[in-house]
C-alpha cells in the first residue's frame, strides 16, 4: 500500500466532515482506514531511514580507505597506512576483508583474491638466482 501524505489529509478531511454531519459510524470506519494508511506511511518512513543510514555507512567506508599498491588501506589517526583490505570484496560487496601477506602476495581469506606485492623483477631474481652452497 503506497500512500502519500495527501491521501492521509483527504481522509482526515472526510472524517471531519462526517463528524460534523453526525455520521459517527462512517467516521469510525474512515478512522480505521486512516490508521492503516498512517501505519503504512510510518513503515515507508522507517524503511527510508534505514536505507539512508546504510548508504551513509557505505559512503563513510569508501572515504576511509585509500587505494594503493593494488589494495585498499585504511588510514590511522597519524596518517600512516593500516591494514590490507581486499579490493574485490570492497568494490563488489562493500565489505572490508583483511588480506594476509605471504612472501609475494596479499591474499584475501574471504574470496581468495591475490595481489602481488613483490615487484616481478625481484621475484624472477629470487626464482632464478643460482644457489650458493
Amino acid at each position: 500500500m503506497n500512500m502519500g501524505f495527501s491521501d492521509v489529509t483527504k481522509l482526515a478531511s472526510m472524517i471531519a466532515k462526517l463528524l460534523e454531519d453526525g455520521m459517527t459510524l462512517p467516521a469510525q470506519e474512515k478512522i480505521v482506514e486512516l490508521r492503516k494508511k498512517l501505519i503504512s506511511l510510518e513503515n515507508d518512513y522507517l524503511d527510508l531511514l534505514q536505507e539512508n543510514r546504510d548508504l551513509k555507512e557505505k559512503l563513510k567506508n569508501k572515504e576511509e580507505f585509500i587505494f594503493d599498491e593494488g589494495i585498499y588501506w585504511s588510514l590511522t589517526d597519524d596518517g600512516s597506512k593500516d591494514g590490507m583490505w581486499c579490493p574485490r570484496c570492497h568494490d563488489k560487496d562493500g565489505k572490508a576483508c583483511r588480506m594476509n601477506k605471504t612472501s609475494h602476495y596479499y591474499v584475501c581469506a574471504s574470496c581468495g583474491c591475490q595481489v602481488q606485492h613483490t615487484p616481478l623483477q625481484r621475484i624472477q631474481q629470487l626464482r632464478f638466482s643460482p644457489r650458493r652452497w
